[in-house]
């Protein structure tokens, strides 16, 4: 019984060390040292699980802690469906009274799984737990969870079609995180009300938000915020006529998300190279590449996020009108079968040949 005593007592020590230890470096992940801290966190990992396993029986606020910490970690490594189940059960074993005992590990969780049900696609389920992580953190005076619950609650609403609440949401996240001097925050609502600028038509707009994000991100040295920037400017460029600057942009997005090992970023990139193949009318490369896409989504069990998924419809109903059914399916099956590392290396040979 001793031994058994003394066992749990190190597990205890164990997952609350680890919860200290995530909250320690959730900022690292934000900046230059990104990508030491993703291959610390990967060999990690188990020692990670087995904290967050403790705690879903025994004290589900260190696990809540733990998991709301590293989001950056599951979402750009492609762990976001672990995570989510985790933070789920977490949540529904978390006793009442924890609102009142550690009110901030409850809005870190409902923050945590909100954001990880909206990139899967589940805006509805996502939003009650957004808002309560809202309306907890405003009356604890949580400032930093309070701008990311408005600021995840923004992404909800621009999904929903909500433009005018969205953008009161994201506007409110970006005059907290500047408050706080939060630059990662910043550099992300400033991208995210870009794309409403692209959603409403206001191209000079957006490109100046793209631009100013760009600027934070670099200073910081962000690595996947950046990348999504860059890759977002790139259609601006297209309308632009500037096609070599559109090409430039795509690339160093790519190399930037391969540097993170960020799948869903890497997806985006392949679809931006497609729509710069497709303004060169090589229709067959197009189909090729977002088949060479939809593989990867599958593969990798991921959720293009909206303005890239916009951009392999519209790509997707481009080449349907443009090719034959028997080619668009000959080369969609060619793209499906291609490795990861030979379809970058397609779409990079394709926009040599365009640029």
């Amino acid at each position: 019984m001793q031994a058994d005593g003394e066992l749990e007592t190190a597990r205890q020590r164990h997952a609350l060390y680890f919860a200290d230890w995530a909250e320690g470096i959730e900022l690292r992940l934000q900046g230059s040292e990104q990508l030491v801290w993703l291959e610390r966190l990967e060999y990690e990992h188990n020692n990670l699980r087995a904290a967050v396993e403790w705690a879903q029986q025994h004290d589900t606020a260190p696990g809540l802690r733990l998991a709301s910490a590293l989001w950056d970690f599951w979402v750009t490594r492609g762990h976001q469906h672990e995570w989510l189940g985790r933070v789920q059960d977490l949540l529904a074993r978390a006793a009442p009274q924890l609102s009142t005992a550690n009110p901030l590990a409850r809005v870190q969780g409902l923050n945590a799984a909100g954001f990880l049900l909206f990139l899967h696609g589940r805006a509805a389920e996502a939003r009650p737990l957004l808002e309560a992580a809202r309306s907890l953190s405003e009356a604890s005076a949580f400032t930093p969870a309070f701008a990311r619950a408005s600021f995840y609650l923004g992404l909800v609403s621009m999904s929903d079609g909500n433009t005018t609440a969205a953008r009161i949401l994201l506007e409110q996240s970006l005059a907290d995180w500047r408050a706080l001097g939060d630059r990662f925050g910043c550099g992300w609502a400033l991208i995210v009300l870009g794309d409403m600028a692209i959603q409403e038509g206001d191209m000079a707009g957006a490109q100046a938000l793209y631009e100013d994000a760009c600027l934070l991100l670099r200073e910081l040295g962000n690595r996947n915020l950046l990348a999504y920037a860059l890759r977002r400017l790139a259609p601006i460029a297209l309308r632009q006529c500037n096609d070599a600057h559109a090409v430039v942009c795509c690339q160093e997005s790519l190399v930037l998300n391969v540097a993170v090992g960020d799948k869903r970023g890497i997806a985006g990139c392949l679809i931006g190279l497609a729509a710069i193949t497709a303004a060169h009318g090589q229709w067959a490369g197009v189909a090729r590449l977002l088949g060479a896409v939809a593989a990867l989504v599958e593969r990798a069990v991921i959720t293009l996020l909206p303005a890239d998924q916009a951009d392999f419809d519209r790509a997707l109903e481009g080449t349907r009108t443009h090719l034959s059914p028997p080619l668009f399916a000959a080369m969609w099956e060619a793209g499906r079968a291609l490795t990861l590392t030979q379809a970058m290396a397609t779409a990079l040979a394709d926009d040599r040949d365009t640029g």
